[in-house]
């Protein structure tokens, strides 16, 4: 089999590179600051979603939000999901982001056992949390140009009940107003590999094949594979 160098290699991709401009731009999310109901959001997980309102606000938000209560068991989750929303490009950067606070009496004890988890369905992102307050989550992705939702929830692995709120869920695509260039270094979210010499060229991003990415249990290439679709113009040498 002919064997061709890394800068031959490297030379092959800036020939197909063609970076593209990128307007920012949103798919409607039907009641994404929950104002009167959880209507149009569909309930997911092992417990309860209500809807409540509350002096509570994040800015600019109604007093309407939805109510998550995520039972005391092993690795629970309850969330909420909104499918349908319509498609971006391949290859655009889309973002998902959400606001989470937790019931003021939850301690730091179980606060810890807790985790944010955002998804657009193909891929997803989990969030440590750091206060019991709102704070604002937002996971970045690639779209692989299918339908696209928006997905956000709660898990914990706590001995109590753990209450949490959500709000004013988003999503964008290219959120930052900028081209689709990416220099990322990653090839799976949240992964590394020691022995993956990684050569990255801006360029336009493509859809990432879920083999590498985004459902958390598919293992890393192997030894002596070459993987040059994870990024249009980025070539990951497995050394």
């Amino acid at each position: 089999m002919r064997q061709f160098s890394p800068f031959a290699l490297v030379l092959f991709a800036l020939q197909q590179c063609s970076a593209q401009a990128c307007t920012p731009s949103s798919l409607a999310v039907a009641n994404s600051d929950f104002n009167s109901d959880i209507s149009s959001w569909t309930p997911s997980g092992f417990g309860g979603v209500t809807w409540i309102t509350s002096p509570l606000l994040v800015s600019g938000a109604s007093a309407g939000q939805a109510q998550l209560t995520i039972p005391a068991m092993p690795n629970a989750f309850v969330g909420v999901a909104q499918l349908g929303l319509g498609s971006a490009t391949t290859g655009s950067p889309i973002s998902v982001s959400g606001w989470v606070r937790f019931d003021t009496n939850t301690s730091m004890e179980t606060l810890a056992t807790c985790h944010i988890a955002i998804s657009n369905d193909a891929d997803y992102k989990l969030f440590v949390p750091t206060a019991v307050g709102w704070q604002q989550y937002a996971f970045t992705s690639v779209s692989d140009g299918k339908s696209e939702a928006a997905n956000i929830g709660v898990t914990c692995n706590a001995s109590v009940e753990v209450t949490a709120f959500v709000d004013l869920v988003e999503f964008k695509i290219c959120p930052d107003g900028s081209s689709t260039s990416s220099t990322s270094s990653s090839i799976m979210e949240g992964g590394t590999s020691s022995s993956a010499a990684i050569l990255s060229i801006t360029a336009m991003p493509t859809s990432i094949p879920s083999t590498f990415y985004g459902n958390g249990t598919t293992a890393l290439p192997t030894s002596g594979q070459i993987v040059s679709e994870v990024i249009t113009c980025k070539l990951s040498i497995i050394l």
